[in-house]
């Protein structure tokens, strides 16, 4: 009994397995695979992939491999690299790929770009890149990752771009980005880090972009981007962070954009303020200082920076500074000397006239929004009478259909009247033919 049961799940899974290509050639001679795999139980048992390739095409022009929309696999078979050995490019997204192992992309030496997005991957062997050293991208996001082996990347040194948003992400080994010197651009939100460590930033000089939003931290350590030297934007909204120190950044000469949106600032180190390069920094929804936000807007020149919270205080300000807002308008300002009695009031009026520029430009942006939204209003209208029209050709081939019905119904009738007076005609024949029949035969 066991052994016809294990007979029966063979053939069943070999019945519910397939791997096939359609294969087409773009515009940019990328020659790619379309392919579509069913492998519910994980089997790496294939022999062959079905498909048709194109005219003078072989599996060693196809450069890229698409999954096709409802594929399902919780493995990579290895006969896919087996197959097409020089690929560039593999994007098995939403296939429900639960691990990756050694032999996953062993003949891919080739491989630039890995996207294995929105799987279930819980699992990546220690030697899953192995033979991967050409490998520049690769997008592990919305997963089931809680661990990573720490010389998952040992041989991954051209890799620039790096995605583990959404997945389950508690902590890393100390060095597990030491091998990647090349790395650009670094995506570790949405897990559940809640700390950081300042050895997992120590030795990434190339990057430039850092997304750490959601993850849960309510400080930043020490030094912990002191050794990001080319570090230019760093994502931190949606967290629990209270306090800026300005001994996190380092010299930091080349940040720029900074978001610390929808967090729990209420203060910030003044050399934060003054030693760094910043020209946008997001501080929406924080409980910040007021004076020291707007002392370094005024001083720094930046654009408005969404200081909701942080600048209700200042709008209150000009609101009660408006007569004499009238007044200096009228009248030659006084010189800002050192120690002036109207050195306070000078400033302020160089402060409100810079607060009146980014009011006169949040006007012009209105005054664009509302022409965008008149040009919507007047689209809207086209495609409403697009939509009458399409809705009185609707009813008129409706209105043809009741005809056409009605039409039917009367033939159908008329081909019963006729059936039935067949019926009857043929009855009286063959009693007549009875009739006949029964009668003695005379000459």
């Amino acid at each position: 009994m066991k052994k016809i049961l294990i007979i029966f799940v063979i053939l069943n899974s070999s019945y519910c397995q397939e791997l096939s290509c359609i294969y087409i050639n773009d515009s940019i001679n990328n020659y790619s695979c379309n392919l579509t795999i069913q492998n519910p139980y994980g089997l790496n048992n294939f022999t062959d992939i079905s498909g048709k390739h194109l005219s003078r095409m072989t599996n060693d022009n196809v450069q890229t491999i698409l999954s096709v929309p409802g594929s399902y696999s919780s493995n990579i078979p290895s006969i896919i690299c087996d197959t097409f050995k020089n690929l560039i490019r593999i994007q098995l997204s939403d296939v429900g790929i639960e691990n990756i192992d050694e032999n996953s992309f062993k003949n891919c030496e080739n491989l630039a770009i890995l996207n294995l997005q929105s799987n279930k991957i819980s699992k990546i062997d220690e030697k899953s890149f192995i033979h991967n050293s050409e490998l520049t991208t690769l997008i592990l996001n919305e997963n089931q990752l809680s661990t990573l082996s720490e010389n998952i990347f040992l041989n991954l040194q051209k890799l620039n771009i790096l995605n583990f948003d959404i997945n389950n992400l508690t902590d890393f080994p100390k060095s597990l980005f030491n091998s990647l010197k090349n790395l650009t651009y670094l995506n570790l939100s949405r897990n559940q880090l809640k700390t950081l460590k300042v050895e997992w930033f120590e030795d990434l000089p190339s990057l430039e972009t850092l997304f750490m939003f959601m993850i849960q931290i309510d400080e930043l350590p020490d030094n912990i981007f002191n050794s990001l030297s080319n570090v230019m934007q760093i994502e931190l909204q949606y967290n629990n962070l209270t306090v800026i120190k300005h001994e996190s950044f380092g010299i930091s000469p080349n940040l720029t954009d900074v978001n610390f949106s929808f967090n729990q600032i209420n203060a910030i180190d003044e050399g934060f303020i003054n030693k760094i390069p910043i020209k946008n920094l997001n501080m929406m929804n924080n409980n910040c200082s007021n004076e020291l936000i707007s002392d370094y807007t005024a001083t720094k020149e930046t654009m408005r920076t969404k200081l909701n919270n942080c600048l209700e205080n200042y709008e209150i300000k000009i609101l009660e500074t408006t007569t004499l807002i009238n007044e200096l308008s009228t009248t030659t300002a006084p010189a800002c000397t050192k120690g002036n009695i109207d050195e306070r009031i000078c400033k302020l009026e160089d402060l409100i006239n810079k607060m009146q520029d980014n009011m006169d430009n949040l006007r012009e942006e209105k005054e664009g929004m509302q022409d965008n939204i008149i040009d919507l209003s007047r689209q809207n209208e086209k495609i409403n009478e697009e939509l009458k029209d399409q809705k009185s050709i609707v009813a008129e081939i409706q209105e043809e259909n009741q005809q056409l019905r009605s039409t039917t119904e009367k033939l159908q009738e008329k081909l019963e009247n006729q059936s039935q007076f067949f019926t009857t005609s043929l009855k009286e024949l063959e009693n007549k033919i009875l009739i006949f029949s029964t009668r003695p035969f005379t000459c």
